[in-house]
């Protein structure tokens, strides 16, 4: 039972997130106050009625804050693409060692094989001139 890790681990994914809609809310922040600013000139020149700044401001504030669940969601989605690619390129580096080291075996495991073979051979020879008549022998 390690719970303190995966609470750190947590902990640590809940602080890129957040980490994340900061700077996605730092970065958007200026355009929506700055669309702001625009609306309340243009309503407080005359050009805009203020049921229609009201609207526009609404849509501005809306798009704000459903954007920053989304950033962290694909923030989130990255990170976890990027992290099963990792996983998968290792499992694949795991597994070309492994067909290496099989392969290495295979070759071991062949050429002990021959070994046994000369041996068994070389030590029927001799047995071979004993039995045969030496008309067949050279």
């Amino acid at each position: 039972m390690c719970h303190g890790r995966d609470d750190d681990r947590l902990l640590l994914r809940l602080y890129h997130l957040q980490n994340a809609c900061y700077q996605a809310a730092l970065s958007t922040l200026p355009y929506v106050l700055f669309n702001q600013w625009l609306l309340i000139d243009q309503m407080n020149a005359g050009r805009l009625v203020a049921s229609t700044a009201i609207l526009y401001s609404v849509t501005a504030d809306l798009a704000f804050l459903t954007g920053l669940p989304v950033c962290a969601l694909l923030e989130r989605l990255s990170r976890q693409a990027f992290r099963q690619d990792r996983i998968i390129e290792m499992q694949r580096a795991a597994l070309d060692q492994e067909r290496a080291h099989a392969a290495r075996l295979r070759e071991e495991a062949r050429i002990r094989e021959v070994h046994a073979l000369e041996e068994e051979c070389a030590g029927m020879w001799p047995r071979s001139r004993a039995i045969l008549p030496s008309r067949y022998c050279c």
